[in-house]
């Protein structure tokens, strides 16, 4: 993938040459995808070694601070290696040397034989001895220490640092309010991976809160403490529904199966920005309230007509707008809705408090209760969002 950013480029062409001595290019591509203010390519010949540079189109005008001249092979900005050193030369400068008009003189020489050139390196991760993960993510809300002694090496293998909180008590309890809380973190885990971007993944069992009891190390065991238990109980099953339920809305939801990124900037002159980040208040976060010591509560606005993306016929993709607030704080917090144009309303879909819970309408502007530790789901009425307030604003 060839890409480089430029806002007021005209056209822009790819370079490559065939080595550090050659004097110009052996194949000039022109960059015809444009997304933004990014033109790119895809070039699935081009291999690691490859020495390219970029000849830049556009307006030559130094009083306004344009100096486009495709005449000149520039580095890429972005450039992982540089293959080839600048050679000064005369025919490096955007202007003549000497000229009565000085840099506001054009030279139109061509600098191939005399520019830097950057080249395509391996990106390619090695992983080395990286592995997956080996014990159920669920586990981190049951158990905060390793307990491998049944892998016969005196608990001495596996990870010492699990980044797990047991709620309170190692291990399995029978504490009404301890089991409640797990079972909301583990619907929290799973709503908060099924509704970001990317593409979701989890170990098998996971959506059932399989456990290995503590084992964070069980790839000798090939008994029960590895095996996947079909005989669920009620937690299990109620969790099951509650990740099958979370896999068909996020298959239905557009916003949540971007192809491309985030940019929290309004997208070609629309009025509204494709995700809104919100303190309690209702009011978009500012960089004092992300720089806090501490921001256990916050909220996100993925409007659902600002995707700037077509689908395979060509067609404007549009979802819902949808609104996830997080409380990662044990006590209850107010949280005030974001207010709409024309009155439009906020149904709740999802409140891990519970495993299911009903449907229900909220109005711009309401202080919803979120309760401590919970993550809630709401659903824009109506399937385009135009027209909508910025967060904080008055509708």
């Amino acid at each position: 993938m060839a890409s480089i950013f430029s806002e007021h480029a005209t056209a822009i062409d790819l370079c490559l040459f065939e080595s550090v001595k050659a004097r110009s290019e052996a194949q000039r591509i022109a960059l015809v995808e444009q997304t933004d203010m990014v033109w790119h390519a895809y070039l699935p010949g081009v291999r690691p070694g490859q020495l390219y540079g970029y000849r830049v189109h556009g307006p030559y005008e130094p009083e306004a601070g344009h100096r486009f001249n495709p005449a000149k092979v520039v580095i890429d900005p972005y450039a992982k290696a540089v293959a080839r050193a600048v050679r000064w030369d005369d025919a490096m400068f955007g202007y003549r040397i000497g000229d009565p008009a000085a840099d506001l003189s054009r030279d139109d020489r061509d600098s191939a034989a005399f520019a830097p050139l950057a080249a395509v390196i391996d990106l390619a991760f090695p992983w080395g001895r990286d592995q997956p993960p080996r014990r159920p993510w669920h586990e981190t809300v049951i158990y905060e220490q390793k307990h491998n002694d049944a892998n016969g090496e005196d608990n001495r293998d596996g990870e010492n640092h699990n980044l797990s909180w047991n709620c309170g008590v190692e291990g399995p309890s029978d504490d009404p309010a301890i089991r409640a809380l797990r079972e909301r973190q583990k619907r929290n885990f799973m709503a908060t991976l099924f509704l970001s971007q990317g593409v979701p993944m989890i170990s098998g069992g996971d959506e059932l809160g399989r456990t290995q009891r503590g084992n964070n190390n069980a790839y000798c065991q090939d008994n029960e403490t590895s095996w996947t238990s079909w005989d669920l109980d009620t937690d299990q099953t109620a969790l099951l529904d509650f990740t099958r339920r979370l896999v068909a809305f996020r298959r239905a939801q557009p916003v949540l199966q971007r192809a491309k990124y985030l940019q929290g900037r309004p997208i070609r002159g629309a009025e509204v920005k494709d995700i809104y980040w919100l303190a309690p208040n209702g009011h978009e976060m500012t960089d004092a309230t992300w720089n806090a010591s501490s921001v256990p509560v916050l909220g996100l606005v993925m409007v659902g007509d600002a995707i700037d993306e077509v689908d395979d016929r060509g067609r404007q993709i549009r979802g819902d707008t949808l609104l996830v607030l997080f409380n990662a704080h044990a006590e209850t917090v107010p949280f005030t809705l974001p207010a709409m144009h024309e009155q439009r309303r906020w149904t709740r879909l999802i409140d891990t408090i519970e495993w299911r819970v009903a449907a229900t309408s909220y109005a711009g502007g309401a202080a919803y209760p979120l309760l401590g530790r919970t993550l809630a789901l709401f659903q824009l009425d109506g399937r385009a969002a135009h027209g909508m307030t910025g967060p904080g604003e008055t509708a």
